[in-house]
């Protein structure tokens, strides 16, 4: 169950456009649909360390969340679907296999432009 704080901070997230860069935004999306799992906790956790970490407060630790973009999962349906991944799923195929099929897919052109 996602808390109040978990959905503001995905409230926030900002999609991704080519056309006007603005390096002040940490974290950035491309697509419509919704964000996986990881992509989720990835905005949750830059979120509370963004507004949360006080370094005074640990001056030996020194935090970096790196600048990031995300593809929403209707990017990664579409990615699976052109190159026929979701079928791999249901194969015996070895794990070094499946990875370079990976690699050796087609991005989908709204990744690509």
């Amino acid at each position: 169950m996602r808390t109040k704080a978990y959905r503001s901070s995905l409230d926030k997230l900002t999609r991704f456009d080519r056309h006007f860069f603005d390096s002040s935004i940490r974290f950035t999306y491309i697509g419509s649909g919704e964000l996986g799992g990881k992509a989720q906790g990835l905005a949750f956790i830059s979120d509370v360390l963004a507004y949360k970490y006080n370094p005074q407060d640990f001056p030996e630790i020194e935090v970096n969340v790196p600048t990031m973009a995300v593809i929403a999962t209707d990017v990664f349906d579409e990615f699976m679907r052109l190159n026929h991944l979701y079928d791999l799923a249901v194969t015996d195929m070895r794990d070094d296999q499946i990875a370079l099929a990976f690699q050796k897919a087609s991005l989908p052109a709204e990744l690509v432009g």
